[in-house]
């Protein structure tokens, strides 16, 4: 059994270190800041999405890209951080405000003293220069090289393109996307968290109209109970009057006119002897009501009075024209009209 140094293993695959990963210079011209960025090792992304794991929306989205970026950073206007692990970093202790010196790692160290100091526009510039540093490792890791298997399968980039279309989805406007979406066949969907809430607002809403409908019915019913008590000022109550019969007008009896002794000389009557007045009609008397069925009654009093008085009256009428006409002496007529 033969045994290999490590010294010797690592001369003779000297040339097999950091395959794989690619850099990329680049320049901020109008803020005369030169960057390099290389590409991420597997164990740098696991760490990076770690960090973003429990956000959500745009403090998910800018987490994401300082975690890749704040890894990808190798040198910053010359100054090589390659080989640095650590940076040592002043701090003021807040119990006893002594100055000490603290390890932190470089990653963290770029995130807090130079990457946070950035623009949203700058460092949109360079994580767009790190996806290119990507699809550079990825062009030069495949080059040359010949697969008997597609690189990616329908599923796999299928998937590959929803999880950037998500991450690209976050930076736009809702309303763009939604568009977009339209134009391209799809729609959004509602997800079962969303569709809750959407129920709880309706039935709360629902139970706001039920309590507001039914204060309005209450409300309803004391302003009725308030009117049913107010009672007109002097009249007491009394109990609802019983109906009114109609009774028939009654008829005056007909009385026979006098009758004129004969006389062998007749002469044309020239005064007209006068009738006496009807008798008026003898009426019950009437209780006294209150409210509609008070003033119905008495219309209905006043009107079969009226009927009464005309029919009376169209009587006379006809008992005059039917009297016959009497020729007496003139002589006789005065004693005629004293009775």
């Amino acid at each position: 059994m033969s045994t290999a140094t490590a010294k010797q293993i690592k001369q003779a695959l000297q040339k097999a270190l950091c395959v794989g990963q690619v850099e990329e210079p680049f320049d901020l011209v109008d803020f005369d800041c030169h960057v390099v960025l290389r590409s991420l090792r597997p164990d740098e992304y696991e760490r990076a999405l770690e960090e973003c794991a429990e956000l959500e929306d745009v403090a998910y989205l800018n987490a994401y890209r300082m975690s890749h970026l704040m890894r990808s950073v190798v040198e910053i206007n010359g100054v090589d951080l390659r080989t640095i692990d650590y940076v040592e970093v002043e701090e003021e202790d807040p119990k006893t405000h002594k100055v000490k010196t603290v390890k932190v790692e470089r990653p963290a160290f770029l995130r807090d003293h130079v990457l946070s100091t950035w623009g949203k526009e700058a460092l949109d510039t360079t994580f767009r220069k790190f996806l290119d540093v990507v699809a550079k490792a990825e062009e030069a890791s495949q080059k040359g090289v010949t697969f008997t298997t597609p690189d990616e399968s329908p599923e796999d980039k299928f998937r590959r393109l929803v999880t950037e279309m998500r991450v690209a989805e976050a930076e736009v406007i809702p309303s763009l996307a939604t568009s977009v979406l339209k134009d391209a066949g799809y729609i959004h969907i509602s997800t079962q968290e969303e569709l809750q809430a959407t129920e709880e607002r309706l039935s709360k809403l629902g139970s706001v109209e039920l309590e507001q409908g039914a204060s309005n019915s209450l409300a309803a019913e004391d302003l009725q109970r308030r009117l049913d008590a107010i009672q007109p000022v002097g009249v007491e109550d009394e109990p609802a009057p019983a109906p009114v019969a109609v009774q028939p007008p009654v008829q005056p009896p007909r009385r026979p006119a006098p009758q004129p002794a004969p006389s062998p000389q007749r002469v044309p009557l020239n005064r007209t002897v006068a009738l006496p007045p009807p008798e008026p009609a003898v009426r019950e008397p009437r209780a006294a009501g209150s409210g509609r069925a008070a003033e119905v009654a008495a219309e209905m009093e006043a009107q079969a009075e009226l009927d009464r008085a005309m029919q009376m009256q169209s009587e006379r009428e006809a008992l005059a024209s039917e009297r016959p006409v009497a020729f007496v002496p003139d002589d006789v007529v005065p004693e005629l009209n004293k009775k």
